[in-house]
């Protein structure tokens, strides 16, 4: 297999694991393991990564 389609496929993995993590982080908000500053400030990094992760997977397909 190319390299950059193995590069695309661990991207695409990362970012499944990614959106697991983000499912992980709204369960322990809502049985109040995280309070909702803390919960914001980790989204928000989630949403940071997931971002990086689409550059990173749209340049390796141009």
């Amino acid at each position: 297999m190319e390299e950059r389609v193995k590069k695309i496929n661990f991207y695409n993995i990362s970012r499944g694991s990614l959106i697991e993590v983000d499912n992980q982080l709204q369960i322990a908000f809502d049985l109040g393991y995280l309070t909702k500053n803390t919960y914001n400030k980790l989204a928000d990094q989630i949403i940071s990564v997931y971002k990086l992760l689409n550059l990173l997977i749209n340049s390796l397909k141009d």
